[in-house]
């Protein structure tokens, strides 16, 4: 449908319109008002700024969105009922979440829970304004307002009529404890939430859940079960054309062979997830992404190539306040001064890295710092100071199964 746009979240946004408008309004609404939009009579050339690609390449696409999506809501307004337009808007924001516009996201949800406030006939509107809310907050690890968000759910919430909205908050709660490295506490949300998902329908949850069963079998070691939940999940989401959750399962899939030592394989998933979101402008996905791949740079020796995916990663992550990202870009960074033997800017980040993880409270990501704050100070023969963060390291690996990281720190100690 956007064909004449340079970037595409015109899939994921096409199938949002047709749900809730005929082709002529749909037609309409592209020419009259998208396109118009666009302002072409403004030349491209000339000015400061010879080309749009002068502008930073994540601000312009992020600029987009917001545009479209502020014209599509304040469209339908007019022509949409109160029921389907908060809906819609409910869409949007999702959508929002997924391309990393957490802002935008926030603003939307925020707005629907303001235009059904003390009314009793949105209820579950207003739970999915609340799910969205904890996941932004979430992914932001601002973990007291994203589980505040998640208690208003939980209370308009009741069993049985309930039973998949509760399966998707325990996803939630699982997703939530699995990013703060609370491995055991997230198993038993996903159990709960498969449990609640029997003799129900929905695919996209299903293909959620697996998904994140990948991830904490790949961050215990266990290789095998991870590609089988990673493989479930792509395959549904193949089928219903998600693209931006396809994009997060080729990061994993590259997660698992970079726990293989198989480089490769690695890359190679990294760059279809790479091509993905940034046809699909999945800001969110880049971030993360980027440090992933700096990672396997790093083990391969090009550190050249790694400092420049580790610098894009932290763009990114400041503009869109992922601060876990920014935490996991901070350790590379000094992963890679370490190698370089630059030590003393490599013991800043890495302590910038250990100080940002203890404030969110992310036991894995504390971990990993306290473990590369080891390696440092044992390259640099500090027995002492290597011991210490080796064991604290050792301590919260031990706690959640990292099996390939309990072996590395026992070849150090011993």
């Amino acid at each position: 449908m956007f064909k004449s746009y340079s970037w595409e979240i015109k899939s994921d946004l096409d199938k949002i319109l047709k749900n809730y408008l005929g082709e002529t309004r749909i037609k309409f609404f592209v020419e009259k008002v998208l396109f118009s939009s666009r302002e072409p009579h403004i030349p491209l050339t000339g000015g400061h700024l010879n080309q749009p690609d002068d502008l930073e390449e994540a601000t312009f696409s992020l600029t987009n969105v917001r545009l479209n999506f502020d014209h599509v809501i304040a469209f339908t307004e007019k022509i949409l009922t109160k029921k389907k337009h908060l809906n819609l808007m409910l869409d949007l924001g999702k959508l929002s979440f997924q391309l990393g516009e957490l802002n935008l996201s926030l603003e939307i949800n925020s707005q629907v829970l303001s235009n059904t406030a003390g009314q009793p006939g949105f209820k579950y509107e207003r739970v999915s304004a609340y799910l969205q809310l904890f996941r932004v907050y979430g992914f932001q690890a601002k973990w007291k307002e994203a589980l505040a968000y998640a208690k208003q759910a939980n209370s308009l919430l009741k069993l049985p009529k309930d039973q998949l909205r509760f399966a998707q908050l325990e996803n939630y709660y699982g997703a939530t404890d699995l990013n703060r490295g609370e491995l055991d506490n997230a198993l038993k949300h996903f159990n709960s939430a498969q449990n609640l998902m029997k003799g129900k329908r929905s695919p996209e949850l299903r293909a959620d859940i697996s998904n994140n069963l990948g991830v904490l079998h790949t961050i215990r070691g266990e290789l095998t079960s991870a590609l089988v939940y990673f493989n479930e999940a792509l395959k549904i989401y193949r089928r219903m054309k998600v693209n931006t959750k396809i994009t997060m399962i080729y990061h994993n899939l590259g997660m698992v062979h970079f726990k293989n030592k198989n480089y490769d394989k690695s890359i190679t998933e990294y760059h279809k997830s790479l091509r993905l979101s940034r046809s699909s402008n999945n800001v969110a996905v880049l971030a993360i992404l980027y440090v992933a791949m700096s990672h396997v740079y790093i083990s391969s020796d090009d550190l050249i190539s790694a400092a420049k995916l580790l610098e894009k990663s932290f763009e990114i992550g400041n503009k869109i306040n992922d601060r876990l990202s920014i935490a996991d870009t901070y350790k590379l960074k000094g992963v890679l001064e370490r190698l370089r033997k630059n030590y003393e800017l490599a013991e800043n980040f890495l302590l910038m890295s250990y100080r940002l993880n203890n404030e969110l409270n992310n036991k894995l990501n504390f971990a990993e710092s306290n473990f590369e704050l080891g390696i440092l100070y044992h390259e640099l023969n500090n027995k002492a100071d290597a011991k210490k963060h080796f064991k604290i390291a050792y301590k919260h690996f031990k706690k959640i199964g990292a099996k390939f990281e309990l072996e590395t720190i026992d070849s150090y100690l011993n």
